[in-house]
């Protein structure tokens, strides 16, 4: 039964600890441990429901004019597996800090964060026999390997199971100054240097990076695939202010600025016994979108009517200097109709919003 598969007995440790460095506190170094373990998607299980039923995919003929080349059978009961000795995939993370408080309601503090995958759950084709071939990659010429099935359709099994051969880390450096709501005004302003890394897919936008599934079965998939994940801003400098003026008025700001991110070079490999396959002839990281700058601001005011009964108008401006960065490019080099490097889709453009709050 697959609900043999799962088990809820992993020991997830923690450990943390704070020390004083002076006598009066203003200086404090934090460190923590921490063991996380990821959730398992029902999707992973639901597919080998008895109600899925079995499709085919045939390739096109010219001689015949018809679709009578079998490219692949899924069967949720031949083509589809989980690995019996499936394991929870973990999260290592250690944490590392100092702060410091300068004056009265004002602090600045400097930490490290590294973050390491294990059992890291992805597919495999434990039953397939795949081969290298040569092709020639249109865009600049330059050889590539790639993988061909040599075994029959019927054959393939793309099964969910932990890969060791993943490897998955995060590292991060933050500083960050900071002052508390007082004298009628606050800030909190950091700069992050990061660096997230793993084998992931040839998405460009943030959410399509491979997680926990088959990805990998297809040894195509893995081609280039080692580099930096698509949320990667090497920096990134953020700075939130609020001031309280007189009459009831309240300004804030918030702006965000952010080193562009990376995304590698698509192309379309065509004549595997697989069918059609797009693999990442450059890797991620390869290219990167440019900056990007967003400058918000809000501006509200009070009227109060006796009692508790008041009325906040607020005015919000977003993307104030009105930026047009890219966020969507077209990475797909085989893609004749759209160029490589076309935008696709930009950052929002400038925006107002007024609102009011009744409250009684």
């Amino acid at each position: 039964a697959l609900g043999t598969l799962i088990t809820f007995n992993d020991v997830s440790p923690r450990l943390g600890a704070t020390y004083k460095l002076d006598q009066k506190g203003k200086t404090v170094l934090k460190g923590s441990y921490g063991r996380y373990y990821g959730r398992l998607p029902v999707s992973l299980f639901s597919n080998l429901a008895p109600g899925n039923t079995t499709s085919s995919t045939y390739r096109y003929t010219a001689a015949t004019g018809k679709y009578d080349v079998l490219q692949s059978t899924t069967d949720p009961k031949i083509n589809l597996g989980i690995d019996p000795s499936l394991a929870n995939q973990s999260t290592d993370q250690v944490y590392a800090g100092v702060e410091r408080e300068i004056v009265a309601d004002f602090g600045v503090n400097a930490s490290f964060v590294y973050k390491k995958d294990h059992n890291v759950i992805r597919g495999v084709d434990p039953r397939s026999t795949y081969v290298p071939r040569t092709v020639v990659d249109p865009f600049n010429g330059q050889s590539l390997t790639v993988y061909n099935r040599a075994t029959s359709a019927a054959l393939v099994l793309q099964q969910v199971a932990n890969r060791d051969d993943f490897n998955q880390d995060y590292k991060s450096f933050i500083l960050q100054a900071y002052k508390r709501f007082s004298r009628r005004w606050q800030l909190q302003s950091s700069y992050q240097w990061q660096r997230a890394q793993g084998l992931s897919g040839g998405g460009t936008t943030i959410g399509s990076q491979a997680g926990v599934g088959t990805f990998g079965s297809d040894p195509n998939q893995l081609i280039n695939a080692y580099g930096r994940y698509t949320t990667d801003s090497t920096h990134a400098i953020k700075t939130s202010a609020t001031v309280a003026l007189p009459y009831d008025i309240q300004i804030g700001v918030r702006e965000s600025f952010e080193t562009g991110r990376p995304y590698g070079r698509l192309i379309n490999v065509t004549g595997n016994a697989q069918g059609s396959v797009t693999v990442l002839a450059e890797p991620r990281g390869a290219y990167e979108m440019p900056t990007t700058n967003d400058l918000q601001m809000r501006i509200d005011k009070d009227f109060r009517f006796g009692g508790n009964r008041r009325l906040r108008l607020s005015l919000d401006l977003y993307n104030i200097f009105n930026v047009d960065t890219p966020v969507n490019i077209q990475n797909n080099s085989s893609q004749t109709a759209i160029p490589f490097g076309t935008t696709i889709s930009i950052f929002q453009p400038r925006r107002a919003l007024i609102g009011f709050r009744v409250e009684f």
